[in-house]
């Protein structure tokens, strides 16, 4: 049985990382509020075409991020009846490559909004099928990063069409 007391620390966690969650969402919605050109004229090149997919996955890869930390919001402690951790681990690697931002794995597991050895067990689980690679921050030996595979950013941009 989990302890779930009001005071206990695994409570403390699961409220903080529902915080950080929030904060991220937060900010990926300030950076997404910026204004973007609009074209009439739709040019179809194949790199332009690539380029409007992506950017259509990505847009829905966010919505879909934002929708889940909604309802995590509103169910609040029974929200652990709805984990995904590796899709949301997913979701926010494929707006983070979208944006040329590199995740920390400690970023990547508070954004499945799960305790932190569940994140870190799922992004070796992603890593291990291939979907997505762990890179060593070359300035700080004690931070790594995590990033989607060819074969991560093909499957979730299907995924999200």
């Amino acid at each position: 049985m989990s302890n779930t007391h009001p005071n206990s620390p695994r409570r403390g966690f699961q409220d903080l990382s529902r915080a950080l969650s929030n904060v991220h969402a937060e900010l990926q919605h300030i950076a997404q509020e910026a204004p973007v050109a609009q074209t009439t004229e739709r040019q179809f090149l194949p790199a332009r075409y690539l380029a409007e997919a992506r950017d259509a996955s990505v847009a829905r890869a966010v919505e879909v991020y934002r929708s889940r930390r909604r309802r995590d919001a509103a169910f609040g402690e029974d929200a652990d009846l709805f984990g995904e951790p590796a899709w949301d681990i997913l979701l926010d690697l494929l707006d983070a490559d979208a944006h040329g931002r590199r995740i920390s794995v400690t970023s990547a597991s508070l954004a499945s909004s799960v305790p932190a050895t569940t994140g870190l067990r799922m992004i070796a689980i992603l890593e291990e099928r291939g979907l997505v690679v762990r890179t060593d921050d070359p300035l700080d030996r004690r931070r790594s990063y995590v990033s989607l595979t060819g074969k991560g950013r093909v499957a979730m941009q299907a995924a999200l069409r």
